[in-house]
């Protein structure tokens, strides 16, 4: 069965905590984060890291693989896709291919939609009570399908859910956060709920 496995809780681990789970991830992973500026994004690469380590059950600290669009994945291991906010991260893994995104629910300036969104997509948005809600489920589940498929971030997304066949949605709400995850079987999903209380089992 499939698990989410959703994380929020960056502040409350310390920065001793972090340097120790930093000790243990591979070198190429380390290479990649040590030329990250940005402080959240730094626990969240590690983080998620330990995190598909633990429920993948690898052994080995092997990292990621990358297909030539940027999907991750590992090799002879369950398929997973990853996606995060500032403050929040998301992972869901699966016997079967699988693309999830994460968005906040917040403003958003009228020319992303038109960018992103096809004029049945706009007309859905302006007719919805709540636009910031209903524009985040319809963009969610572009990038969901975007990472299913293993497009390019460049891939224009207008008209993308018209074009799909045989990909099913499931769109959750946690914490103000929208999160969708496609899929090309209809199996969904169990939530794993990563409780901070086991933090220090991603070593």
């Amino acid at each position: 069965m499939d698990k989410i496995i959703y994380f929020d809780e960056f502040n409350e681990i310390t920065e001793k905590e972090y340097k120790e789970l930093y000790s243990f991830l591979p070198k190429s992973r380390k290479e990649q984060i040590d030329k990250i500026n940005d402080k959240k994004t730094i626990k969240i690469k590690i983080i998620e890291y330990h995190l598909i380590k633990r429920y993948l059950k690898l052994k080995s600290n092997i990292d990621f693989c990358y297909s030539k669009s940027g999907k991750p994945y590992i090799e002879n291991a369950k398929h997973f896709s990853i996606s995060h906010t500032k403050n929040a991260l998301v992972i869901v893994i699966s016997n079967d291919n699988v693309g999830i995104d994460m968005e906040k629910i917040k403003g958003h300036k009228a020319g992303l939609i038109k960018k992103v969104c096809n004029e049945k997509e706009i007309q859905e948005i302006k007719n919805s009570k709540n636009k910031q809600k209903k524009f985040l489920e319809i963009w969610t589940k572009k990038e969901s399908a975007v990472k299913l498929l293993d497009k390019s971030v460049f891939f224009d997304t207008k008209d993308i859910l018209t074009n799909l066949k045989d990909v099913k949605f499931k769109t959750f709400l946690r914490n103000n956060h929208i999160i969708t995850i496609a899929k090309t079987n209809k199996n969904f999903i169990k939530w794993q709920n990563y409780i901070l209380k086991n933090k220090r089992c991603v070593v």
